[in-house]
This record gives C-alpha cells, sequence and structure tokens, in this order.
C-alpha cells in the first residue's frame, strides 16, 4: 500500500507544482486520465438484529459511514459534448450501526429497580476495490471552466470487511459491567471476525456533477443507493454522497509541422517623415477698465443651532473649531455653519453686555428616553465647550427643554434629527451684521496673444491662463481673446499675466507685468449686483422675526429711492407641495408688507417663489431653505 500512497502524493502534489496544465477536450485529444482522491459518507438503512458471527442484542434500523476513494478515471469524448468514463479506485473507511436499548436492573447500593441504559455497537472496518462505468454530458462551458452531468454504476468488491461488536453502558453513572479480571468497565466487546456473508459483488447506480477548470483541477459530487445489501443474511443497504478533487490531464495527438512557407520579402516602402507641429505664443497683452466704489452686501444667514446625533450629548467633530471663518458675507452659507461656536464666542467678547443662553432639546421621550437629562448633558457640552474658547462662565445661561420651542414636525424623520439640538440666542448683542456697504474694485476685460500654429491637422492645444480657470482650444494661426472678469485685492499696483500650454512634449510660457495705473477707470457709487440677504423663519411659520425686522430696516434705510426688490419665498421640502407653496408666498408676501410700512412708496417690490434650494440632506440647509431671499435692482 506504500507505493499506492507515493504515487497519488506524486499525482497530486509534485506535478501540479511543475505547472503542467489542464484542459478540456477538443478535435486534438485522444482520451484524457483524471486522478481522483475524495470523501465517500454513508448512510445506512437497516432492518437486522445480527448477521453472522454478532450478538443478537437489539434492532439495528440506521447507521453512518464514511470511505476515503483513492483512484483514477479515463475518459473518452465520442462527440463534442458526450463522453463516456471508467474508473477505477481503491474505497477504505468505516461504518457504525447503534441500537439503544434498556432493561430494569437492582441498584446493589439501595435496592431500588432501575433502568439501565446501554447502546449496542456494531462497528465494521471495510474497504472495496471500486469499478465505475459512466457516461457524460457536458451542460456549460466557458473559456475558463466546464461543468457536465455524469451517471453510470459502482461494481464493488470488497476486500477487507472485519467487524467488532460491543455494548456500552449510557446511564445511570454508577452502573458497570464486571469483567473476567473482576474489573468494573463501562463497556464490554460481544463479538468481532470478518463478515464471511459480505456479497461479493455490491451493485450502486449513482449520478454525478462535475467542473472541470484550467487553473484549479476538478470537483466532482456524485449521490448513489445500493440495490443488493451487504451481507447475504440481512436486510442492510445504503445511501451514500461523494465528493472527489482531481486533475484532468489531456492526452492529444502529437502536431504535424507545417510545411515552411519562405516568404519574399516586400519592397521597401519609403518612409515620408512628416514635420512635427509646433506652436508659439507671442505679442500677449491685455485691454480693459477697473471698476471701483462701494457695494451693498448682506452676510451670510446663521442657523444658530448646534445640532446632536441621537440619543447623544457628543459635540459632533464639525462643530469642534477654534478658527473664524475667511468672510461673513460670502462663501458656502451651509459650510460655514461649521464654525458657529467661534463666531458666538468672537460675539460675547466684542460685546461686553452680551448674554448667550443655550436652549437645549431632545427629540422626544419616544425617541430619546433619556429625556431631561440628555437635554441638561448636550447643554453642558456647549457650555464647556464656548467657556474653553474663552467665553466667560457668568455671560451663559442654560434653559432646558423636552423639546425645542419651535419644533420640527416628527412625523419625518428629518423633523426628529432637527429637534435634538441646543438653539444659542444672543441678547445685547447682534447675532450677525446684516447689510454692509464694502469698497470693492473689478477687473473686466480680454487677455489677447498670437498664436503661431505649423503643421496642425486635427490636433488641438489647450491654453491656460493664471487670471481665470477659463481654458481655451487652438489648432491654427491667429489672434486669440480670453474674456477677464475678476476682483482686485486690496492695495492693488500690479500683477503678472501668464499663459501656457504642453503639447507632445512641447511646453512654452509667455507672461504680461500688468501694471493697473495704466487702465482706465471707472466709478460706480452703489453696485448692488453682488447683494442677496436670506431671511430665515421658524418651521412651518410665516412672521418676521425681530432679526429680521431689523435686517429690512438696515436694507430700505441704505437703498436709493426707485430700487427695485424681489422678494422670493422658499419651504424646505418637508410637508406636502401645496402647503409649501402657500408657505412660501405667504412669507414673501409678509416680508413685502413690512418694507412697505416701513418705506412708504421709496422702493418698487416684487414677489416670487424660490427654487434655488440649499442641500436638504442636512439639518442646517433645510433651516437655510426655511427664508426668503432678497435681490436689489436699481
Amino acid at each position: 500500500m506504500k507505493i499506492y500512497y507515493y504515487l497519488f502524493l506524486y499525482i497530486f502534489l509534485i506535478i501540479p507544482a511543475k505547472n503542467i496544465a489542464l484542459a478540456n477536450a477538443d478535435s486534438t485529444e485522444i482520451f484524457a486520465i483524471q486522478p481522483r482522491i475524495g470523501i465517500n459518507y454513508n448512510f445506512y438503512i437497516a432492518d437486522f438484529n445480527g448477521y453472522q458471527g454478532t450478538v443478537d442484542c437489539g434492532h439495528f434500523t440506521n447507521g453512518f459511514g464514511w470511505e476515503i476513494p483513492l483512484g483514477i478515471s479515463l475518459e473518452k469524448y465520442f462527440t463534442v459534448s458526450t463522453y463516456g468514463e471508467l474508473g477505477l479506485f481503491y474505497n477504505f473507511g468505516k461504518g457504525s450501526l447503534t441500537q439503544s436499548m434498556s432493561f430494569p436492573m437492582r441498584d446493589l447500593n439501595n435496592g431500588n429497580i432501575v433502568d439501565v441504559q446501554t447502546s449496542n455497537q456494531l462497528n465494521m472496518n471495510i474497504s472495496f476495490l471500486e469499478l465505475n462505468p459512466s457516461v457524460g454530458y457536458d451542460i456549460f462551458q466557458k473559456d475558463d471552466y466546464f461543468t457536465r452531468l455524469n451517471g453510470g454504476l459502482n461494481f464493488s468488491i470488497p476486500i477487507k470487511k472485519t467487524f467488532d461488536q460491543k455494548e456500552v453502558l449510557s446511564s445511570p453513572s454508577n452502573a458497570y459491567f464486571v469483567n473476567n479480571n473482576n474489573n468494573h468497565v463501562k463497556e464490554r466487546p460481544l463479538a468481532s471476525g470478518t463478515i464471511t456473508t459480505m456479497n461479493s459483488l455490491l451493485i450502486a447506480p449513482k449520478v454525478a456533477i462535475e467542473t472541470v477548470t484550467k487553473s484549479y483541477g476538478t470537483f466532482h459530487l456524485s449521490i448513489s443507493y445500493l440495490l443488493n445489501n451487504y451481507t447475504s443474511d440481512v436486510n442492510w443497504k445504503s445511501f451514500s454522497v461523494r465528493y472527489e478533487y482531481g486533475y484532468r490531464f489531456s492526452i492529444k495527438e502529437a502536431k504535424k509541422e507545417a510545411p515552411k512557407i519562405i516568404e519574399v520579402p516586400p519592397e521597401p516602402i519609403p518612409v515620408i517623415v512628416e514635420p512635427k507641429p509646433s506652436i508659439t505664443l507671442k505679442n500677449l497683452h491685455i485691454v480693459g477698465q477697473i471698476e471701483f466704489g462701494n457695494e451693498l452686501l448682506a452676510s451670510l444667514p446663521v442657523v444658530n443651532s448646534v445640532f446632536f446625533q441621537n440619543e447623544s450629548a457628543e459635540i459632533p467633530n464639525q462643530y469642534k473649531t477654534r478658527d473664524l471663518p475667511v468672510s461673513n458675507f460670502s462663501g458656502d452659507a451651509v459650510k460655514i455653519h461649521d464654525y458657529l461656536l467661534p463666531r458666538i464666542a468672537e460675539i460675547v467678547a466684542k460685546n461686553p453686555n452680551a448674554i448667550v443662553t443655550l436652549q437645549s432639546a431632545t427629540s422626544g421621550q419616544t425617541n430619546e428616553p433619556t429625556g431631561l437629562e440628555l437635554s441638561k448633558a448636550r447643554a453642558n457640552a456647549v457650555k464647556d465647550y464656548l467657556i474653553n474658547l474663552g467665553v466667560p462662565k457668568n455671560k451663559i445661561k442654560e434653559e432646558s427643554l423636552l423639546t425645542p420651542k419651535n419644533p420640527s414636525n416628527q412625523d419625518f424623520k428629518e423633523g426628529v434629527a432637527e429637534n435634538q439640538r441646543v438653539d444659542l440666542i444672543l441678547t445685547n448683542a447682534p447675532l450677525q451684521e446684516y447689510v454692509n456697504l464694502q469698497k470693492y474694485a473689478n477687473f473686466k476685460g480680454k487677455l489677447i496673444f498670437d498664436a503661431d500654429v505649423k503643421n496642425f491637422k486635427n490636433e488641438k492645444v489647450e491654453i491656460e491662463n493664471n487670471l481665470n480657470n477659463q481654458k481655451i482650444l487652438i489648432n491654427h494661426a491667429g489672434t486669440y481673446e480670453i474674456p477677464l472678469n475678476y476682483r482686485l485685492p486690496d492695495n492693488f499696483v500690479q500683477d503678472t499675466a501668464k499663459i501656457s500650454f504642453n503639447f507632445k512634449g512641447q511646453e512654452q510660457h509667455s507672461e504680461k507685468i500688468i501694471q493697473y495705473n495704466d487702465f482706465p477707470k471707472q466709478q460706480v457709487n452703489l453696485n448692488l449686483d453682488n447683494f442677496l440677504a436670506i431671511l430665515r423663519f421658524d418651521y412651518n411659520s410665516s412672521k418676521i422675526s425681530d432679526e429680521n425686522q431689523e435686517l429690512l430696516k438696515q436694507l430700505v434705510a441704505k437703498l436709493p429711492t426707485d430700487a427695485t426688490i424681489e422678494i422670493l419665498g422658499s419651504t424646505d421640502e418637508l410637508g406636502t407641495q401645496q402647503r409649501n407653496a402657500i408657505l412660501a408666498h405667504e412669507r414673501a408676501e409678509n416680508t413685502m408688507n413690512f418694507i412697505k410700512s416701513i418705506s412708504g412708496d421709496k422702493l418698487n417690490i416684487v414677489i416670487g417663489t424660490n427654487n434655488d434650494k440649499f442641500p436638504e440632506d442636512t439639518p442646517q440647509g433645510r433651516f437655510l431653505n426655511r427664508s426668503i431671499r432678497i435681490k436689489v435692482k436699481k
């Protein structure tokens, strides 16, 4: 047997290590060899008390066994998809049938009659020489693998067929057998020997499915049922499930050498060297004018609330900064919300009488069961952070509520998230400086250059500049213009204009010093083009707050007579479209009526609906959409 094991070790370990390719059948294949190893699970179906040599002390009905099949199969394709196969295997393993039994006995310790539980175990050591003729059909093919069905018969000739039988005590725990040496034991042998009544040939039909891969070997799964009994004197059959793994080696016809063809070298083709495309930039200059003066700006709206995660009093990381925004009059109104706490600290520092009240809240007992305890913890977290930013402790008041004074609708999950917050309310100090006149300077003109382009066909060159993000594509000679419109920094004197390209390894940069004092200048008394005021409203409300009234008063005071104000009402996306349309109109109309009440006929006012919304995926975005937008035109 050692020679047999060494042979399989060589087949399954040494040969794959040498990268011998596996292959499916093709027109050049003669036959294929497939060594396989696997495991076979037998489920015994029995109906007997004993057979030759065993002790009849229980009725056996079922059991379990396993076997290790080692073997080799030969296969031959008859058509593109149909093949025959003959396998030869050595199959060795063990099996067991068990019968539980119970009988009364007297307990020698107390004299009581007790039920003694034992199991009658019939164990087999068996091995077979197995011959497996079968036919198969390919059902699925890919480049790297193919799958096929297989059916046939297993003919098994018993080689080793020994058994042993023993009885094992299960309960009670103090029960035991007394053997011939007067020792106490938990099990006793009943019989052992060779199964002489084993049938000389066992026949079992089988069906199988097999996947053959080029890189990972073959995978074979089959089921079979034994038609005749294991022995001639009892009813004992089995149902088997078997898994095998192997390698498929294709034996093919020797390749025939193709006749040699003497090639006559073609006539050499003349090489035509086309001139390389080239481009040169020159005569860079700038024309334009500088517009300067005052412009009216509105500061970005402030969402004066810190929003928390459900059941949490930990301040989210987005608020944990000591920095201030670069500007309160330009930028992203949603992003600038992250700077809320340092902005509040700055306002308190600039206003000695300022007081900040922290109104903390939860989304209610159902969503956040810890209730007021959680609300107080949120207020304390914000308070500690403000103190860390330099706000005196005596400048901070706390008011802990179960739900906010102006709650959002908790029928929506967004409303639940919005109520998990701390509102920061300032007294004796403005939350923001709404309207402001600022000086500005803006350059508007053209960047002009000439391009000398040679030997271009369909290629285009991308020209970049450093004064704006606009790029242009060129592919022929000529004069080109790039429009310019950008803000100038304070104390502007000069700058450098640059244009450049990188094309197939060619690079060029062209520069021109800009002397801003050389350009004509136009003064503007009041620029209103960039004015945009956003006034927030409470959830489902069109009432103008005191802060909004202050903004409107500041705005009216700084606008020229006969200026036109456009008021656009806005809502978030919660609720029905019909209700949101009514609410947006009410907000715009109430704002218009208030402006008229303080300005009379000084201004022209038109109202409408805003469609340019902030993102709705954050509470601050939805708070900003509950608003009106004001634009001004001369």
